[in-house]
């Protein structure tokens, strides 16, 4: 939609190249540099350790960008989210639809795809919590996290990781508060019990 509003108006890809230049070369110089010289992980220890966060954040990005190719290609401009794929995968099952969208697809990859990952690094298994008072908070949180994503016209994801380089205002505004509500509920949960 050619009609959000962005920061930086129809120069909008200049600021956003400008901001991803300074960002690579600075991260680059702080982090990679550094952590080439001290840590070598191997193709076999890849999945089962976890990643330092500029290299996760590194492949989010080259993730998003074949992703934004590829959602173009479909005639979206939101690349990557969630809700709406999972509603697409409902829709289908209940009988709304007879196809299954690209978002859908997505969605359906990432499940496949996290199922392989995490037998192969022996990680798999279902969980389910011991104390039930675990599972009614679940519950609401997704609950909360779900009409979140319905008044925001996103999901955490659609608006962090899609809106944030697209640097639409509503979706700046939405990741702040998401950030800080996870933030106050970790406190409340795990932190304020510490002190």
């Amino acid at each position: 939609d050619d009609t959000a509003l962005t920061l930086g108006g129809e120069y909008n890809w200049m600021l956003m190249l400008g901001i991803g230049i300074v960002g690579l070369a600075l991260m680059f110089w702080k982090f990679v540099l550094p952590a080439m010289k001290t840590e070598t992980i191997g193709i076999g220890e890849i999945f089962k350790k976890g990643w330092p966060w500029w290299m996760t954040g590194i492949v989010i990005g080259f993730i998003g960008i074949i992703a934004f190719v590829s959602s173009a290609a479909a005639g979206r401009n939101y690349p990557l989210g969630i809700t709406a794929g999972w509603l697409g995968i409902l829709n289908f099952i209940i009988g709304g639809t007879t196809t299954i969208g690209w978002l859908s697809w997505m969605v359906i990859g990432i499940v496949i795809g996290a199922f392989i990952f995490s037998f192969y690094a022996g990680e798999w298994k279902i969980r389910i919590p011991k104390d039930p008072k675990k599972i009614v908070l679940q519950f609401i949180g997704g609950l909360m996290m779900g009409t979140g994503a319905v008044m925001a016209l996103g999901c955490n994801i659609g608006n962090i990781l899609s809106g944030w380089p697209q640097l639409s205002v509503g979706s700046i505004v939405t990741g702040v508060f998401i950030i800080l509500g996870a933030w106050v509920i970790t406190y409340i949960l795990f932190m304020r019990d510490e002190e």
